[in-house]
């Protein structure tokens, strides 16, 4: 089946509602178990209960540079292009909103992925979660190369390629059409063991939000067992790896970075403090301006064990 492509502004409204209607690009990298963000949980909540998303600091500064890295310094590099912008292309629920096209005789022969970051060693090779997002977007297309344009620290800049990968996808469209079932059938999927800290929140969150629920439960004696072992050998872990990355700091000391073959594996990174306001003199000092520019956090909910 030939993908439909729309000319839709991302970030606006009918954008938005249009993602609801099936699994993008990103949530394709969680529904594969593999994005650092999301998990095929997180998707089907985002689903049903759809929120607003106010973007991070780096969210908004990758956007506001999104073009620059595409018009001006990819098109630029490669002038057998002609770079356009990208378009949303879906074929059924199957959706992806794309950065930018490279176009040639007057086809579409390529994908361009822009991405901003802090470290060029995440890239070798591709993050797991980039890969799976411009497979499904592949897929989608049709379209079966893809470019990435990275810039790193605003200064770093590199470019990788990926071409389809037909047995991946087999693999991702199985793991996809398994996620839009669940929500199209309003059956949640399985938290996701390998990102628990992500899962466990929302299903802390559900247990409490859900209605009544009994006093107490009494785990086994091999459910507790599990727990203490596991406990146990990740604080063993993480005290090894605080040493190690203790050495990697004296080095640091003596060196500018540290790499591991060719590629940058650690260097210092100095920040400024961050700016920020004194609440309780604040609240004592001028109350009005307070009480008008508090604002509420939202509630939280996590396990806690004894």
């Amino acid at each position: 089946m030939t993908a439909t492509r729309y000319e839709l502004q991302q970030g606006t409204q009918e954008w938005l509602d249009w993602r609801l209607s099936g699994i993008t690009a990103t949530e394709a990298s969680c529904a594969m178990g593999v994005s650092k963000w999301g998990t095929a949980l997180s998707v089907y909540n985002d689903k049903l209960n759809p929120k607003q998303h106010e973007p991070s600091e780096y969210e908004e500064w990758g956007s506001l540079l999104e073009d620059v890295i595409k018009f001006k310094k990819f098109a630029k590099e490669h002038p057998e292009f002609e770079v356009r912008q990208g378009a949303c292309y879906e074929r059924e629920w199957r959706k992806c909103s794309l950065d930018g096209e490279l176009w040639k005789d007057g086809k579409c022969v390529a994908i361009l992925e822009i991405k901003t970051g802090s470290s060029s060693a995440d890239w070798n090779p591709v993050p797991d979660g980039y890969y799976a997002q411009v497979q499904w977007q592949m897929h989608v297309t049709g379209i079966h190369t893809t470019y990435f344009a990275v810039l790193i620290h605003g200064h770093e800049y590199f470019e990788r390629q990926v071409e389809y990968d037909p047995i991946y996808v087999e693999k991702l469209e199985e793991k996809c059409q398994l996620l839009w079932n669940c929500i199209q059938n309003r059956v949640p999927p399985e938290p996701d063991p390998v990102h628990a800290d992500i899962d466990q929140a929302l299903v802390a969150e559900a247990a409490v939000t859900n209605g009544e629920r009994d006093d107490e439960y009494e785990i086994s004696d091999e459910e507790y067992a599990t727990f203490i072992i596991l406990r146990d050998k990740c604080k063993e872990l993480e005290q090894k790896l605080a040493a190690q990355k203790l050495l990697f700091t004296k080095y640091l000391y003596r060196f500018q970075r540290l790499t591991y073959k060719g590629a940058k594996f650690a260097t210092m990174v100095s920040m400024k403090g961050r700016d920020t306001i004194d609440a309780k003199r604040l609240k004592e000092d001028f109350p009005d301006v307070y009480d008008k520019v508090f604002k509420k956090g939202k509630p939280s909910f996590y396990p806690k064990f004894g």
